[in-house]
This record gives C-alpha cells, structure tokens and sequence, in this order.
C-alpha cells in the first residue's frame, strides 16, 4: 500500500493517491515506522519530506499542500496547526532500524521540540487543551484551572485514548491496529472518517477551537500591555515550581 502510493519527487505516501494528495504530519511519521520495520530508507526521506514545511521557530505543521486546498491558518502552502511529536519516536525507530539518519535532520527534530516546549507551555493553558469534546467541559476546566497532567490510565478511564499499552509493546501494537484497519476499503473508511470529523464540525468543535485560539491571542495581547511580556510572569512561576 505505501509503495503505491509513493510520490518520490514528493518524498512521501500520499494518504489517498487520487482524493487526498496532501501531507499530513502524523500519516507520514506512521508511514515513516513502517518503512523503517522494512528496512526501507524511505523511512527517512518521508520524515525528511515532514520537515520541508518546518518553519524557523521549529513550528511543524500538521498539513503540507500538495494542491489548493481549505485553508488552515495564515500560510498558503501549509497549515497553521500542528499536531503531538509522533516525529520524535519515527526517527527512534529508524535509528533503531540501522538507516543512515543526517544530522539536519535530527536537528530539525530538536528544534521542533524545542518549539513545543518554548511556545506551548503557556500559563493559561489554551495551548494545552482547547476543547472539551477529548476530556469532558468539567475534565477540562480542572486541566485548565490546575494545569495538572492526565496519566495514561485516567486518559483511558475518561474515554481520551482508545488503548493503553506498555512502551515496550507499543509499536507492535501499533503496527498491528494499522494492519487490521488496513485490510477495510479504503473508500468505506475514507466515507466513516469523513462522517465522524463531520459530527463534529456540525456539533460546533471546529467553531471551538478558532475561538480558543482567539482568546489566546486575547491573553497575550492582555500581558503585553500589563506585563510587557507574552505571558504573565505569575503563571511562569507556577509552571516552573510545579514541574
């Protein structure tokens, strides 16, 4: 499947070679792993690919367009989200795997981080959750409110992740879940995903986010004129004491 749909002058798989030519950030860090299990130096080139879009502040973004597409954010040719660093455990795995793995890239990886921490650490809290369709309206402000971390086994209990399963099983559970959803139309699966993501722009969670975000831009705007800085000191000394 992930040869067919190879691009090489693109360097990466497309999600759908003919609906959907588009890069997405954790697609091609999923297609990444499994190159790397074949021992494939395209695991490389693909998270390579990932990277193109990287801007200078390490920001990656979830999408990459390979055509005119919707929109997501300021830039035309990539979007303005990202997405958790699942770049971070493909290039494990392909070290892991023996492939010749460059320099840049690995610096590229740790900019990336190095972004997430710098800019997604913020005392108000926006950056860490900006719905409650995951976590739940009261889960939620309790995150918000504390800042507090969700362990994998309350994640689990509330309904946030589907599985929990001990690090050293987790990529052959991984490959496994792929493998089974893999054998399904892939049309049919394209129509139910597209049913689910819809109910939830229906129920208004797309109309959420872009509000949160607003008033994260209200925050910053707040302290800069109060504090003369983007974040109120107050909150930098809660994060650092409570970490």
């Amino acid at each position: 499947m992930l040869e067919a749909a190879w691009d090489d002058e693109r360097g990466y798989s497309y999600p759908n070679p003919t609906v959907y030519p588009h890069q997405w950030l954790w697609d091609s860090c999923f297609h990444s792993i499994a190159w790397a299990a074949l021992g494939d130096q395209r695991a490389v080139k693909e998270l390579e690919a990932v990277f193109e879009g990287q801007l200078a502040s390490g920001f990656v973004p979830h999408m990459r367009y390979a055509e005119p597409s919707q929109y997501r954010g300021p830039l035309d040719d990539r979007s303005g989200y990202t997405q958790p660093p699942v770049y971070g455990h493909a290039l494990a795995v392909g070290v892991r795997s023996g492939l010749a793995v460059p320099d840049a890239l690995i610096a590229r990886v740790g900019a990336a981080y190095d972004y997430l921490w710098r800019e997604r650490r913020t005392s108000d809290g926006l950056l860490r959750i900006v719905h409650p369709w995951e976590a739940g309206a009261r889960l939620a402000k309790e995150m918000l409110f504390t800042g507090r971390a969700i362990g994998a086994d309350e994640a689990y209990m509330r309904g946030m992740v589907n599985k929990v399963v001990a690090r050293d099983d987790l990529e052959a559970e991984t490959l496994a879940m792929a493998s089974h959803i893999a054998k399904r139309p892939m049309f049919g699966l394209t129509l139910a995903k597209q049913s689910v993501n819809q109910t939830l722009d229906a129920q208004g969670q797309h109309t959420s986010i872009q509000s949160a975000f607003s008033l994260h831009h209200v925050a910053h705007s707040n302290n800069m004129q109060v504090h003369n800085q983007l974040v109120d000191p107050a909150g930098i000394k809660v994060i650092r004491d409570e970490a």
